[in-house]
């Protein structure tokens, strides 16, 4: 049996793309912050250092894109402190059932996110396809599932329906906020 993937992530609180997709409320594993090849634009020249680590140092990047731990997600969060937007903290654990899990530190769950398996993890709850709309009204104030088994049948409609890159991989996630 393979180990489930899992790690930290810190993310944009409010991410601007947000405002383009049905899921307006969207909290899930999709938050990173873009990396921009230099020329890096003015409105983030003070998340360049933070941005090369966070992609290119090992200690902020497993092989599935992952942070490996909670010191290591701790120090790349300071090191976004300078950015005139707000990061946090999210652990995800690939999900296999309405599972709980205990951690050595505070957390809020967010709910279940359908994502790719590796960074960048696209979310198609995040990104929200107007043909699954019927979905929205089982997304939680965190614009994920709370169910494991609503966040399988929305990966496998969104299969079946061959949508926007169906055969990406998906893996159902469980996300949660470090408090």
């Amino acid at each position: 049996m393979s180990r489930k993937k899992q790690g930290f992530l810190v993310v944009l609180k409010f991410p601007e793309e947000q405002k383009e997709t049905l899921n307006l409320r969207y909290k899930g594993i999709d938050r990173m912050p873009c990396y921009y090849l230099p020329p890096v634009p003015d409105e983030y020249k003070s998340e360049e250092e933070a941005m090369d680590e966070y992609v290119f140092a090992d200690k902020f990047n497993d092989d599935n894109g992952f942070i490996p731990t909670y010191e290591n997600a701790k120090i790349l969060l300071k090191k976004f402190s300078k950015s005139h937007r707000e990061f946090e903290i999210i652990f995800c654990k690939e999900a296999e059932s309405n599972e709980n899990i205990k951690l050595d530190f505070n957390i809020e769950e967010l709910g279940y996110d359908v994502a790719g398996g590796i960074a960048p993890f696209w979310s198609i709850v995040g990104d929200f396809d107007v043909n699954l709309s019927n979905y929205l009204p089982l997304l939680n104030k965190n614009g994920l599932f709370d169910c494991f088994a609503d966040a399988c049948d929305f990966m496998n409609k969104y299969m079946e329906m061959k949508l926007p890159d169906y055969e990406g991989g998906f893996v159902v996630w469980k996300v949660y906020r470090l408090i």
